[in-house]
C-alpha cells in the first residue's frame, strides 16, 4: 500500500508596521514556493476582474457577523461601509497547503486569537529608524 506524504505544517507570518504590504508581496515574489497570501472575507460585491476564493471570499454580513460572534474571526475591519475579515478556518486551510501564509493583520488581537486557537505565528515588525524613511 502506497503511503501518501503529508506536507509539513507551516506557521502563518504576520507582517506589521511600515511598508508591510510591500514587504509581504516581495516575500511572495522572491520565494513563491514558500509563501502565499491569506484570502480575506468581505461583504462587498466583487469587481469584474475578481475571482471568488482567489482574490477574496464574498460572503453576507450575517455570515461574517456569525463568524465574529463564534470567535472564528481573527480580525474584522470596516472599510467604505464593507466588512473585511480573516478567519481561523481560512488560516488552517492555508497552513494545510504546506506554505507559510502571510496575514496582513492590523491589530494585536488577531495574533492573540491565533494563539488561543493553538496557531502559533511568526510576527515581523518593520520599524523604520526615522520618519524620513517612510516619507
Amino acid at each position: 500500500e502506497k503511503v501518501q506524504e503529508v506536507p509539513p505544517l507551516k506557521d502563518p507570518v504576520c507582517v506589521r508596521g511600515a511598508f508591510y504590504e510591500r514587504i509581504y508581496r516581495e516575500m511572495i515574489a522572491r520565494h513563491p514556493p514558500h509563501f502565499n497570501i491569506m484570502v480575506a472575507y468581505t461583504t462587498r460585491a466583487p469587481f469584474r476582474s475578481e475571482v471568488a476564493g482567489k482574490h477574496l471570499h464574498f460572503v453576507s454580513e450575517a455570515q461574517i457577523r456569525d463568524d465574529e460572534r463564534t470567535g472564528e474571526c481573527i480580525e474584522l475591519i470596516t472599510f467604505n461601509r464593507c466588512l473585511y475579515g480573516l478567519t481561523i478556518g481560512g488560516v488552517k486551510d492555508a497552513i494545510g497547503q504546506g506554505r507559510h501564509c502571510i496575514l496582513p493583520v492590523i491589530y494585536d488581537t488577531a495574533i492573540r486569537r491565533l494563539k488561543s486557537a493553538n496557531i502559533h505565528s511568526l510576527v515581523i515588525l518593520v520599524k523604520p529608524s526615522s520618519t524620513a524613511h517612510i516619507m
